[in-house]
């Protein structure tokens, strides 16, 4: 047998990011070569990883201790840099030429290509075009199939979106005191609770320990995010336990199933009207500005907000630095860059290709157009980093999770 290593790795993707000595593989890259008379093959993984662009990512299934029949999932960074020797945007790095070095040795090597030009870094500012309330009150402006009316909750799936977040609105009826405690038994993964009144409520996972909300309010809203399904790790449970959204009842005082329910889909709302614009249309700038956005409400926390900034035309491929901002999904144009995490970490920056930037919101103005949906903070500055390079081996929080 000539022998063959099926998956030779380079690093480690995931939740966190792992890197190995380039100099270790390169001496492991050697034997492996030399390996039976130089008769051996390897399959490296990952040669390039790319980029899980919008909702791509996957996650990690695990037994979550105490729960066994529910299981944690644990979401992926955006990128699938994995410490390769090329990078997402396809350019080389020193562990590639140290490879290419050892491999001369043993077979023949050919000319490497330059690697592309990136964008020159500057700043972009956001201007908040849509809270919470007013998504949802912008709701009746969207085709029926984006919002489902149901007796209960229904799953994400069930509704016809298999990723992303999706508004759960309900009405308390009532004959039901204030306040009162509220449980949500099951979802996928994170869901963040608000009411009218009061503004954010809490916020808690699927990674963490049940919890009851106390409520003091009738208007009854909940943006359930997914952090991606399961593709690794244990995965031996019953289907709708790897559902998204709510996938149980929501009871109040422990003995009242809620019922009356309207769901947003927003994750594909965004790329509808009034949640996003055509790119031949040249009123984007005048209607966010007209559109008498006066802040949030008089309610506490943080409301998730769409935030839309024109800006100058990009013309080549760049990372944008999301450092600053909580948790969200950024897209470019129109086109969905992924989720971006950087309290939890380790990535910060998300790759945009020039093929998505590149193109102009308008014939005229030569805009490119990014747009971030934050649902956890936002800085005072409302602004991102255009930069030349990646950032995906930052600081990793997983307490976050």
């Amino acid at each position: 047998s000539s022998g063959i290593n099926a998956e030779c790795h380079y690093g480690r993707g995931g939740h966190e990011f792992n890197k190995v000595d380039p100099w270790q593989l390169a001496k492991v890259w050697d034997e492996l070569l030399a390996f039976n008379n130089r008769s051996a093959s390897i399959s490296m993984y990952m040669f390039h990883g790319g980029t899980n662009f919008a909702y791509m990512q996957g996650a990690k299934g695990q037994y979550q201790e105490g729960i066994p029949e529910y299981p944690e999932i644990w979401g992926k960074m955006t990128s699938y840099d994995y410490d390769a020797p090329l990078t997402e945007s396809g350019d080389t790095t020193w562990k590639y030429m140290l490879l290419r070095n050892t491999t001369s040795a043993y077979s023949k090597v050919y000319n490497v290509p330059e690697n592309s030009t990136k964008e020159d870094p500057r700043i972009i500012k956001f201007k908040p075009h849509l809270n919470l309330f007013q998504m949802i009150d912008n709701a009746k402006r969207l085709p029926p199939s984006l919002v489902v009316h149901s007796l209960y909750p229904l799953a994400m799936e069930q509704m016809g979106q298999n990723h992303g977040i999706v508004i759960y609105t309900c009405e308390v009826p009532s004959s039901v005191n204030l306040p009162f405690s509220l449980t949500i038994p099951l979802f996928g993964d994170r869901i963040y609770l608000y009411t009218r009144k009061e503004g954010f409520i809490g916020m808690t996972s699927r990674n963490r320990p049940p919890q009851k909300f106390e409520i003091n309010s009738r208007s009854i809203i909940i943006l359930s995010d997914d952090n991606g399904h399961s593709n690794t790790g244990h995965v031996r449970y019953p289907y709708y336990l790897y559902q998204k959204g709510i996938i149980s009842n929501v009871t109040i005082n422990g003995n009242m199933n809620l019922t009356g329910w309207q769901a947003i889909l927003l994750s594909n709302a965004m790329y509808q009207e009034p949640f996003a614009r055509n790119n031949d249309e040249l009123d984007l700038l005048d209607d966010i500005e007209t559109q008498n956005h006066k802040g949030f409400p008089n309610a506490k926390g943080f409301l998730p907000t769409l935030y839309v900034s024109a800006t100058e035309k990009t013309v080549n491929d760049t990372f944008v630095d999301t450092q600053g901002w909580g948790k969200g999904i950024l897209m470019a144009n129109g086109y969905n860059l992924g989720r971006y995490w950087p309290l939890a970490g380790p990535q910060k920056r998300l790759y945009c290709p020039v093929d998505f930037c590149g193109q102009v919101a308008s014939k005229a103005e030569q805009k490119s157009v990014y747009a971030v949906l934050e649902m956890e903070q936002a800085p005072r500055n409302l602004s991102m980093m255009l930069s030349s390079s990646p950032l995906v081996d930052g600081v990793y929080d997983g307490t976050q999770l």
